[in-house]
């Protein structure tokens, strides 16, 4: 099945905003697009592959000697709003004509520098990384030792995938921000026993069911936060289906 696959990158320092060619596709305005075969995608979890960009981000920078970077749910639930929002507008101009960074000040994220890399059409998380990495611009972003923290939005529509990377620089260390090689996965542990388990997605169903009933939430503000696995804002079924296909991952290793 043919497909369109495309990335766009962009960055800025302050006030200025630079969007950066990239050197194998074809240019369409300030859109970058090449056509590829690619195969449909069905039923993937996305979650999962955010989380995948992350640490195949982290593969890159720590092979030049760059830092980690780190993710945290809010940047990681700014990313998913920017995902859904290239399905709209294919564009670093989010669909209210605003700038893509307007995103992260929405959700008070306080940052020195940000950057903002999108995808489309790759079908896996080591395709759409490889993508940004022949790309000047997007490899920039990837590599930029003054970004320290990262956020990645991975979306399915009709079987294609839409991808964001949104990176910040910060001088604050932000709470509840983590490697994902450190732990197997987002960390979604509710009851402070250092692990993501089956506990913690009952933990997940029990504040879901209350709150459908119009019951107070089970969770505190910090564990819905967390308990976000998806960001979507919402705490329900398919966060506790993410907090168990991580449980079960990190049991089978």
């Amino acid at each position: 099945m043919k497909k369109i696959t495309a990335i766009l990158s962009s960055v800025v320092f302050a006030a200025a905003f630079i969007i950066a060619p990239t050197t194998f596709a074809s240019t369409v305005g300030n859109t970058f697009v090449t056509e590829t075969e690619h195969q449909a995608v069905h039923a993937v979890n996305t979650a999962s592959y955010a989380e995948q960009v992350v640490e195949l981000v982290n593969n890159e920078r720590r092979s030049r000697g760059i830092r980690e970077i780190r993710t945290f749910p809010l940047l990681a639930q700014a990313a998913t709003i920017r995902a859904n929002e290239i399905i709209q507008k294919w564009d670093h101009t989010r669909p209210d004509g605003r700038s893509c960074f307007t995103v992260i000040s929405d959700l008070g994220i306080k940052s020195t520098a940000r950057g903002e890399n999108i995808g489309m059409g790759y079908g896996t998380p080591s395709a759409v990384v490889q993508g940004w990495m022949e790309s000047d611009g997007h490899r920039d972003n990837i590599l930029n030792g003054n970004f320290n923290y990262i956020g990645v939005g991975c979306v399915d529509h009709n079987g294609v995938l839409y991808w964001t990377q949104e990176f910040i620089g910060s001088n604050e260390d932000i709470a509840g921000a983590y490697l994902p090689s450190q732990g197997g996965g987002r960390s979604c542990d509710l009851n402070g026993d250092g692990i993501t388990d089956a506990v913690d997605a009952s933990m997940v169903l029990a504040d879901y069911a209350a709150v459908s009933a119009r019951k107070s939430a089970r969770l505190d503000q910090n564990q819905r936060s967390r308990a976000d696995m998806n960001g979507d804002s919402i705490v329900d079924a398919v966060d506790a289906s993410i907090v168990l296909s991580i449980y079960a991952a990190n049991s089978a290793r």
